[in-house]
């Protein structure tokens, strides 16, 4: 079995991608257009299924409900929530590309819209640590561009 890798010229595929994560040591091969280059790969660490399984839930509360990255750990993280570890809530966040500039202005515009909220008491919401628990900056930046 062989894959194309993102970025390699056309034609270019790796042997054993499943061998490429979650192995101690492992060799895979790369062909691109004819030549052939064997890589040794040593050290590469596992990554749980459950890490994995917390970063497709991380990303779905960002995509889908705008969360801030505090937002998003205590939902994983919660006992009443998704009841990851902290460590793998710790890694998803950390291997999230999420744009918290624009989810905190997502949220923004939510609460303007919906609730009929002042610019002030929007800011408050998104930094509460009640509330959507944004970082002052992101809601400063959402705040700034709520009606762009």
């Amino acid at each position: 079995m062989s894959r194309v890798l993102r970025g390699a010229p056309r034609g270019g595929e790796v042997t054993n991608p499943g061998k490429l994560v979650g192995e101690q040591a492992t060799t895979f091969t790369i062909d691109c257009g004819g030549v052939t280059v064997n890589v040794d790969v040593t050290g590469v660490t596992p990554v749980p299924v459950e890490y994995q399984n917390a970063l497709v839930k991380a990303n779905q509360y960002s995509d889908m409900m705008h969360m801030s990255k505090q937002g998003i750990y205590d939902q994983l993280v919660s006992e009443y929530g998704e009841q990851f570890t902290p460590d793998a809530a710790q890694w998803a966040i950390d291997h999230m590309t999420a744009d918290w500039n624009a989810n905190a202005l997502q949220k923004a515009k939510d609460c303007q819209d919906m609730m009929a909220m002042s610019p002030a008491a929007i800011y408050d919401q998104l930094i509460s640590e009640y509330g959507e628990k944004f970082t002052p900056e992101e809601a400063q930046y959402a705040i700034a561009h709520l009606n762009d």
